[in-house]
């Protein structure tokens, strides 16, 4: 098939999209925020600069039609014009977006072409947060009345997508950036000596609160670094009040741009998660600790998280992300648990971990990719 992606190149897209390669598809990657590509997306035709009077290298080559060069070299246009320019061009099988807020400029150009199948795959709050609010609400119901093909990242989100008025083939539920590397061997918990803190404090970001409660059980977690990732900048002031109160703390801010793999390897080292958001879908952080051994606890917006953590069993939920007196009870009831924490571990290791695995997931992928194209193309 030939698909046209459009999404921000993040590790999590071209995880996703790297499950496709060798299965014969013509993929090309339009870059939504026109910045550098990352080295490690191969494999994709990038149509990128569109903001500056073109649509990148691919986009000025010779094979356009003159009257898109010449347009191209003499006037700005816009992210919805270009791509309506590129829809035209490419002529894909089916156009591919990830991230339904930021696809929403696309509605009116799908409409214009209806026999051209539109797919998303929703992440996050896509559907979850911004269907209670009206102007937003009607965004989204306009999206989901023109999709044909649907992924979620939480089995909550087709609920709600059909409860909007989706009327097109739902694919599955998957991680938002595919599957995981599952390791054979974990560290031990008595081995592990980190506490590692998603950051955000923002419109669905709670993380103070996270820091808030850590300083309220001091007695139990003063014995471990902190290691705080993705931290808005209330979160790193708030750290430092914490530092020179004696914890041990590493800040990684969300101006500073730390590798992935970074994050992954403090996770292999750590007793415990933490994350806490107003509105989410299932975390790919969340999904990155439990497969690294680390005890999840983690907020439950809608009822998406408790599709993969059971309070008690395999971690905790935070049902309230405002109350910090939930958050300090959870983390107390874990910490001073050891045999509690290493029989989480082993649950998760042993029975969640292995339907996460990279290859089992890819194989599901793969085969509703061929579902697509025997649909599509045939």
């Amino acid at each position: 098939m030939k698909i046209l992606i459009v999404a921000i190149p993040t590790i999590h897209t071209y995880r996703w999209c790297a499950q496709l390669e060798g299965e014969g598809h013509e993929l090309f990657f339009f870059n939504i925020l026109h910045r550098k590509i990352p080295d490690y997306f191969k494999g994709f035709t990038i149509i990128n600069d569109w903001e500056k009077n073109k649509l990148g290298k691919w986009a000025t080559s010779k094979s356009l039609p003159r009257v898109i060069r010449y347009a191209n070299k003499n006037f700005n246009f816009s992210f919805e014009e270009n791509f309506h320019l590129i829809l035209k061009k490419i002529n894909p099988d089916i156009v591919h977006s990830f991230n339904m807020n930021i696809s929403y400029p696309l509605i009116p150009y799908m409409i214009k072409h209806p026999n051209i199948p539109w797919m998303c795959n929703t992440w996050g709050s896509d559907i979850y947060y911004y269907q209670n609010f009206d102007i937003a609400k009607q965004k989204v119901d306009a999206m989901l009345g023109r999709l044909d093909f649907l992924f979620t990242d939480a089995k909550r989100d087709f609920e709600l997508a059909l409860a909007k008025g989706f009327k097109g083939k739902y694919l599955g539920t998957f991680p938002g950036g595919g599957g995981y590397n599952i390791p054979e061997k974990i560290m031990a918990v008595k081995e592990r000596n980190t506490i590692i803190i998603k950051g955000y404090e923002h419109k669905f970001g709670r993380a103070l609160n996270i820091l808030k409660a850590i300083k309220k059980c001091d007695e139990v977690t003063k014995k471990y670094k902190l290691y705080i990732f993705s931290a808005h900048q209330s979160v790193v002031d708030f750290a430092e009040t914490l530092r020179k109160e004696g914890f041990e703390i590493v800040i990684n801010s969300t101006q500073k741009k730390i590798p992935h793999q970074e994050i992954l390897n403090v996770m292999k080292n750590s007793i415990m998660y933490i994350g806490n958001n107003i509105s989410d879908g299932i975390p790919n952080t969340l999904l990155e600790a439990i497969i690294s051994g680390a005890f999840p606890i983690q907020s439950n917006p809608g009822g998406a998280t408790a599709e993969i953590l059971i309070h008690g069993k395999n971690g905790f939920l935070i049902e309230n992300p405002e109350d910090i007196n939930e958050i300090t009870k959870h983390i107390t009831t874990a910490l001073q648990n050891k045999e509690f924490l290493e029989n989480v571990q082993q649950f998760n290791h042993d029975i969640v971990a292995p339907t996460l695995a990279y290859e089992l997931i890819k194989e599901k992928v793969v085969e509703k990719y061929k579902y697509l194209e025997s649909k599509i193309c045939n």
